[in-house]
């Protein structure tokens, strides 16, 4: 047996078809016998036997009979069954599901860091896939692209572009939130000989950010993620 959620759910779903082979064996019968008994094609029997075809209450009065147990015992068997399987497809969708969200973000650790709400039940394929999705600010998964960068990175190793992907969308979040001057590449190039007197001022390093900001350039900084292997990165939002 195994447990989803409030419900047990047995670990084998068996088909009434598995009980009927088991009363034909006992009994030393075919299933051409047991059509002969009930008089029903015999391709019928086969296809109940092997699930394909479900038991009708017509079926279940003949079976019943034919094995002295009740009509209602096998109605009970088919609906528990079918019942089940229509569970299991939804637990295999959700899998799916839940498999391509993780291979486009690297979930664990977006929750982590709080860039989708921490209470996020994991479990919860639908609540997972909506932060996801507010995440990257897209109406559907299939809108989740790359963006372009021209990164500085570890040359030796092979980023994880789930990482790169949230990382960058993390970077343009916080950046768009930034008021920044107008850019102009003149007055870029004029300011970047007073920045690099700056660098040489540890005390003043922290006056950049806001001079780039005033010349036009959002900037920002986040911590890496583990396997970004990104040191910085330029990118246009």
């Amino acid at each position: 047996m195994a447990r989803r959620g409030n419900r047990i759910i047995p670990a084998r779903n068996i088909p009434p078809g598995t009980i009927i082979k088991d009363e034909l064996e006992a009994r030393g019968w075919t299933q051409e016998d047991l059509a002969r008994i009930m008089g029903r094609p015999a391709q019928v029997i086969s296809e109940i036997v092997s699930a394909k075809k479900q038991i009708t209450p017509e079926t279940a009065l003949g079976l019943a009979a034919a094995f002295g147990t009740s009509a209602e015992m096998w109605l009970t068997m088919e609906a528990a069954y079918r019942l089940r399987l229509a569970q299991q497809r939804n637990v295999d969708d959700a899998v799916e599901r839940r498999s391509r969200i993780y291979s486009l973000a690297p979930v664990k650790e977006l929750v982590k860091r709080g860039w989708i709400p921490g209470a996020t039940d994991m479990t919860d394929v639908d609540e997972l896939e909506r932060s996801v999705i507010a995440f990257f600010d897209v109406r559907s998964l299939d809108g989740v692209s790359d963006l372009t960068l021209a990164a500085h990175r570890t040359p030796t190793k092979e980023p994880d572009p789930r990482a790169v992907r949230a990382w960058m969308r993390r970077v343009e979040q916080l950046a768009t939130e930034q008021e920044v001057g107008t850019f102009r590449r003149a007055r870029l190039e004029k300011a970047i000989a007073d920045m690099l007197l700056l660098s040489a001022e540890p005390s003043r390093v922290c006056e950049v950010p806001g001079i780039v900001r005033e010349l036009g350039i959002r900037f920002v900084l986040v911590p890496h993620l583990p396997r970004t292997y990104l040191d910085g990165a330029v990118f246009a939002g």
